[in-house]
């Protein structure tokens, strides 16, 4: 085994047999930033079978195309199909609105992109991306749309049973809808599963959560009874009262029943928004599939906030903004993440800041093989170049997540 590199890393070589040798099991690597985790966990994978390689955002996805590159590895990124769609060209909106509507314009036949997927093999998508020097996710789909003229996510996400690495973002890994929209002929036990950044897994809510407020259910009322379904808009009434009580700035916990949540409503939601949906395509078909990509609807975040907030491992909770009220479906549980990370053929857990194995393996509810780079092999870089900086305002609370908070 050779380094792309000049020479590897301390405790590389060692690290990559470590992790060989124990494919197929749960193996957690910790290693500090900078080290060359990406490189060890493709390495140890080279050959062995398909790798489905997770990553929390599309930014860290160039990394992981760059080294695959290096090693000879085959590879694909899937993200954002609403991101990469050629139709939409970056208009904003909502993903719960655009996936509804790409489904029904493809089952319509009326997106060329995707029809074009029919006469472009897959070879040709796969020579594109071996003879590319692109490494950012959306410049490839970008070209995969330019140069073949066919749909870049489905395109994209086809290669997954052909090549050695499919880099995703975490939505495809532990979101089962997300998986099998964009996976639709393998199965999640095809692959080894490598999760960078799994210190974020003991926070399941900042992989799994859905959300509504006040303005979104009062227009899904609206709609509902301008659209004939006045008894559906009249059963959401609980969960606008619920959402008008909400006083304080906290999360509070709320039950399902008080605001209306059932599985009733959920199944007669969801059978309202096809409908009212498949009506607005029919009737403005006319205007092509550049218009219709671009419909928007309240009921579709409320249909996605009730199936998240009926399922066993998740909890509602309330809390007040300075202008409204939200709900949120958060799971109280590690449940979401172990059932996934059951269903891999193997599992390697991968960061700079995993917590102790006895904590992790009561995460994933699971023995785990942990092996500590500068514990095993010595410190990797001399005390001297190691530096710390603490911003005391940051946080990744819930309550306090916005965009301004991240950027």
């Amino acid at each position: 085994m050779s380094s792309p590199y000049t020479s590897f890393r301390k405790g590389q070589r060692e690290s990559i047999e470590f992790i060989r040798s124990r494919l197929g099991s749960l193996v957690a690597f910790k290693a500090p930033t900078g080290y060359g985790k990406t490189l060890v966990a493709l390495l140890s994978h080279l050959g062995r079978g398909r790798v489905l390689y997770a990553v929390r955002t599309r930014n860290e996805m160039a990394p992981v195309v760059r080294e695959a590159r290096r090693i000879g590895a085959s590879f694909t990124v899937v993200f954002s199909g609403r991101r990469m769609c050629p139709i939409l060209r970056g208009a904003e909106v909502e993903a719960e609105d655009f996936w509804l509507n790409c489904r029904l314009v493809r089952l319509k036949g009326m997106c060329p992109y995707y029809a074009n997927l029919r006469s472009t093999l897959l070879r040709e998508v796969e020579e594109l991306l071996a003879r590319s020097t692109l490494t950012d996710p959306h410049r490839l789909a970008e070209a995969v749309t330019r140069e073949l003229s066919v749909c870049p996510f489905f395109s994209l996400a086809g290669l997954a049973s052909r090549v050695d690495v499919t880099v995703v973002t975490y939505p495809y890994v532990f979101d089962d809808v997300v998986y099998s929209t964009a996976f639709q002929d393998i199965g999640l036990d095809e692959f080894y599963l490598v999760v960078d950044e799994a210190h974020t897994l003991l926070n399941p809510q900042s992989v799994i959560s859905s959300s509504i407020d006040l303005a979104h259910v009062r227009e899904s009322r609206r709609e509902l009874a301008g659209a004939g379904y006045a008894d559906l808009s009249e059963s959401l009434r609980p969960l606008e009262e619920a959402l008008s009580r909400v006083a304080s700035d906290r999360l509070v916990r709320v039950r399902r029943e008080e605001a209306g949540i059932t599985p009733d409503t959920d199944r007669a939601l969801e059978e309202a928004l096809y409908e009212v949906r498949l009506a607005s395509l029919e009737a403005l078909a006319g205007l092509g599939a550049e218009y219709l990509v671009k419909l928007t609807s309240p009921l579709s975040k409320l249909v996605k906030f009730y199936s998240l907030a009926l399922e066993e491992f998740a909890g509602v909770y309330a809390q007040a903004t300075y202008d409204s009220a939200e709900l949120h479906a958060l799971p109280i549980s590690y449940e979401p993440i172990r059932r996934r990370l059951r269903q891999v053929r193997g599992v390697l857990l991968m960061s700079g800041t995993l917590p102790p194995k006895p904590i992790l393996d009561k995460v994933v509810s699971a023995e785990s093989t942990y092996l500590d780079v500068e514990e095993s092999y010595g410190r990797v870089f001399p005390r001297e170049r190691v530096f710390y900086a603490v911003y005391a305002k940051l946080t990744t609370s819930y309550a306090y997540r916005s965009t301004r908070m991240f950027m």
